[in-house]
Protein backbone atom coordinates (compact mmCIF):
# COMPACT_ATOMS: atom_id res chain seq x y z
CA UNK A 1 0.00 0.00 0.00
CA UNK A 2 2.88 2.79 0.33
CA UNK A 3 4.50 1.70 -2.66
CA UNK A 4 1.63 2.03 -4.41
CA UNK A 5 1.11 5.70 -2.56
CA UNK A 6 4.91 6.57 -3.18
CA UNK A 7 4.14 5.65 -7.11
CA UNK A 8 1.57 7.76 -7.39
CA UNK A 9 3.05 10.69 -5.69
CA UNK A 10 6.11 9.95 -7.76
CA UNK A 11 3.60 9.85 -10.94
CA UNK A 12 2.49 13.24 -10.04
CA UNK A 13 5.67 14.70 -9.73
CA UNK A 14 6.55 13.73 -12.98
CA UNK A 15 3.09 14.52 -14.49
CA UNK A 16 3.76 18.12 -12.70
CA UNK A 17 7.51 18.48 -14.23
CA UNK A 18 6.08 17.67 -17.95
CA UNK A 19 3.30 19.99 -17.45
CA UNK A 20 6.52 23.03 -16.56
CA UNK A 21 8.58 21.40 -19.11
CA UNK A 22 5.55 22.16 -21.88
CA UNK A 23 5.15 25.74 -20.45
CA UNK A 24 8.43 26.84 -20.75
CA UNK A 25 9.23 25.20 -24.19
CA UNK A 26 5.86 27.34 -25.28
CA UNK A 27 7.06 30.23 -23.64
CA UNK A 28 10.60 29.94 -25.10
CA UNK A 29 9.30 29.31 -28.90
CA UNK A 30 10.70 31.97 -31.06
CA UNK A 31 7.83 33.83 -33.11
CA UNK A 32 7.88 35.98 -35.87
CA UNK A 33 7.32 40.08 -35.79
CA UNK A 34 3.88 39.87 -36.75
CA UNK A 35 3.03 36.69 -34.75
CA UNK A 36 4.26 39.29 -31.72
CA UNK A 37 2.35 42.21 -33.18
CA UNK A 38 -0.88 40.03 -33.38
CA UNK A 39 -0.84 38.37 -29.50
CA UNK A 40 0.18 42.42 -28.63
CA UNK A 41 -2.98 43.24 -30.33
CA UNK A 42 -4.89 40.74 -28.41
CA UNK A 43 -3.45 41.21 -24.95
CA UNK A 44 -4.57 44.97 -25.97
CA UNK A 45 -8.32 44.00 -26.07
CA UNK A 46 -8.00 41.57 -23.62
CA UNK A 47 -6.80 44.56 -21.41
CA UNK A 48 -9.52 46.61 -22.36
CA UNK A 49 -11.88 44.40 -22.31
CA UNK A 50 -14.94 45.21 -19.30
CA UNK A 51 -14.61 41.60 -18.22
CA UNK A 52 -10.90 42.80 -17.46
CA UNK A 53 -11.56 45.91 -15.85
CA UNK A 54 -14.17 44.93 -13.61
CA UNK A 55 -11.89 42.46 -12.28
CA UNK A 56 -9.07 45.08 -11.99
CA UNK A 57 -11.42 46.78 -9.75
CA UNK A 58 -13.10 43.81 -7.94
CA UNK A 59 -9.21 43.19 -6.93
CA UNK A 60 -8.90 46.64 -5.73
CA UNK A 61 -12.02 46.48 -3.46
CA UNK A 62 -10.89 43.39 -2.00
CA UNK A 63 -7.74 44.54 -0.83
CA UNK A 64 -9.67 47.53 0.43
CA UNK A 65 -11.86 45.39 2.33
CA UNK A 66 -8.60 43.10 3.71
CA UNK A 67 -9.16 39.57 4.94
CA UNK A 68 -12.35 39.05 7.72
CA UNK A 69 -12.05 38.47 10.85
CA UNK A 70 -10.70 34.92 11.84
CA UNK A 71 -13.78 32.47 12.44
CA UNK A 72 -14.34 29.50 14.51
CA UNK A 73 -13.11 27.03 11.83
CA UNK A 74 -9.24 26.85 11.65
CA UNK A 75 -9.98 25.42 7.99
CA UNK A 76 -11.69 28.65 6.93
CA UNK A 77 -9.08 30.99 8.17
CA UNK A 78 -6.26 29.58 6.71
CA UNK A 79 -8.42 29.40 3.34
CA UNK A 80 -9.02 32.98 4.00
CA UNK A 81 -4.71 33.99 4.89
CA UNK A 82 -4.24 32.09 1.28
CA UNK A 83 -6.09 33.86 -0.25
CA UNK A 84 -5.22 37.43 1.12
CA UNK A 85 -1.62 36.20 0.55
CA UNK A 86 -2.31 35.14 -3.30
CA UNK A 87 -4.36 38.33 -3.73
CA UNK A 88 -1.03 40.44 -2.21
CA UNK A 89 1.03 38.45 -4.66
CA UNK A 90 -1.21 39.05 -7.53
CA UNK A 91 -1.42 43.22 -6.63
CA UNK A 92 2.39 43.12 -6.70
CA UNK A 93 2.77 41.57 -9.96
CA UNK A 94 0.57 44.35 -11.31
CA UNK A 95 2.32 46.81 -9.94
CA UNK A 96 5.42 45.10 -11.28
CA UNK A 97 3.77 45.66 -14.73
CA UNK A 98 1.66 48.34 -14.46
CA UNK A 99 3.38 50.42 -16.93
CA UNK A 100 3.51 48.37 -19.43
CA UNK A 101 -0.06 47.77 -19.07
CA UNK A 102 -0.65 50.90 -18.99
CA UNK A 103 1.10 51.91 -22.34
CA UNK A 104 -0.26 49.03 -24.10
CA UNK A 105 -3.98 50.09 -23.06
CA UNK A 106 -3.50 53.60 -23.68
CA UNK A 107 -1.99 53.36 -27.30
CA UNK A 108 -3.55 53.93 -30.25
CA UNK A 109 -1.62 51.14 -31.94
CA UNK A 110 0.01 48.21 -30.42
CA UNK A 111 3.14 48.72 -32.37
CA UNK A 112 3.74 52.30 -30.58
CA UNK A 113 4.58 49.82 -27.90
CA UNK A 114 8.52 50.67 -26.19
CA UNK A 115 8.71 47.07 -25.68
CA UNK A 116 12.36 47.35 -24.73
CA UNK A 117 12.00 49.91 -21.84
CA UNK A 118 9.46 46.98 -20.13
CA UNK A 119 12.33 44.14 -21.02
CA UNK A 120 15.57 45.81 -19.44
CA UNK A 121 15.84 42.62 -16.70
CA UNK A 122 15.19 39.53 -18.41
CA UNK A 123 16.02 37.45 -15.69
CA UNK A 124 13.08 38.26 -13.70
CA UNK A 125 10.87 38.55 -16.20
CA UNK A 126 11.83 34.48 -16.34
CA UNK A 127 11.75 34.34 -12.50
CA UNK A 128 8.48 36.32 -12.36
CA UNK A 129 6.94 33.68 -15.33
CA UNK A 130 8.24 31.24 -12.58
CA UNK A 131 6.68 32.51 -9.46
CA UNK A 132 3.54 33.50 -11.80
CA UNK A 133 3.00 29.50 -12.45
CA UNK A 134 3.39 28.37 -8.81
CA UNK A 135 1.01 30.84 -7.53
CA UNK A 136 -1.74 29.28 -10.68
CA UNK A 137 -0.91 26.19 -8.83
CA UNK A 138 -1.78 27.36 -5.16
CA UNK A 139 -4.96 29.23 -6.41
CA UNK A 140 -6.40 25.93 -7.82
CA UNK A 141 -5.48 23.97 -4.54
CA UNK A 142 -7.01 26.17 -2.45
CA UNK A 143 -10.13 26.27 -4.32
CA UNK A 144 -10.18 22.71 -4.24
CA UNK A 145 -10.46 23.20 0.07
CA UNK A 146 -13.56 25.58 -0.77
CA UNK A 147 -16.65 23.03 -1.14
CA UNK A 148 -14.90 21.00 2.45
CA UNK A 149 -15.09 24.51 3.88
CA UNK A 150 -18.70 25.36 2.80
CA UNK A 151 -19.90 22.08 4.01
CA UNK A 152 -17.94 22.43 7.54
CA UNK A 153 -19.96 25.94 7.88
CA UNK A 154 -23.09 23.76 8.27
CA UNK A 155 -21.87 22.96 11.59
CA UNK A 156 -21.82 26.06 13.00
CA UNK A 157 -24.13 27.86 15.29
CA UNK A 158 -26.56 30.31 13.02
CA UNK A 159 -24.85 33.31 14.90
CA UNK A 160 -21.36 32.08 14.08
CA UNK A 161 -22.07 30.95 10.51
CA UNK A 162 -22.67 34.58 8.93
CA UNK A 163 -19.45 35.60 9.57
CA UNK A 164 -17.90 32.30 8.63
CA UNK A 165 -19.90 32.82 4.82
CA UNK A 166 -18.56 36.20 4.54
CA UNK A 167 -14.66 34.71 5.06
CA UNK A 168 -15.19 31.73 2.09
CA UNK A 169 -17.53 34.37 -0.25
CA UNK A 170 -14.25 36.35 0.66
CA UNK A 171 -11.76 33.75 -0.34
CA UNK A 172 -13.84 32.41 -3.46
CA UNK A 173 -14.03 36.00 -4.41
CA UNK A 174 -10.36 36.65 -3.67
CA UNK A 175 -9.24 33.35 -5.32
CA UNK A 176 -11.41 33.69 -8.35
CA UNK A 177 -10.49 36.94 -9.31
CA UNK A 178 -6.74 36.18 -8.54
CA UNK A 179 -6.20 33.38 -10.52
CA UNK A 180 -8.00 34.83 -13.67
CA UNK A 181 -5.14 38.06 -12.78
CA UNK A 182 -2.40 35.67 -12.73
CA UNK A 183 -3.40 34.10 -16.26
CA UNK A 184 -3.99 37.72 -17.45
CA UNK A 185 0.35 38.69 -15.93
CA UNK A 186 1.44 35.22 -17.53
CA UNK A 187 0.38 36.37 -20.88
CA UNK A 188 1.69 39.62 -20.41
CA UNK A 189 5.26 38.31 -19.05
CA UNK A 190 5.72 35.83 -21.46
CA UNK A 191 5.05 38.26 -24.10
CA UNK A 192 7.82 40.47 -22.93
CA UNK A 193 10.41 37.67 -23.03
CA UNK A 194 9.10 36.51 -26.56
CA UNK A 195 9.74 40.35 -27.61
CA UNK A 196 13.25 41.12 -26.14
CA UNK A 197 14.50 38.25 -28.40
CA UNK A 198 13.49 40.19 -31.52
Amino acid sequence: MLIKKNIINIFKKVLICGIMCAVVITTFAQKSAEELMAVREELKKELNDKKTVNRTKKLEDLDKKGQPADTELASLNSLASASTALLKTTKANNEVLKDFRKELKESKESKDVDIKKHTSQPESLNEMVKTIGEKIKEVQEELKKVDSVKDEIKSLSPKDAPKATKSVKYSTDALGSSGEELQMQLKLVNHLIESSKK
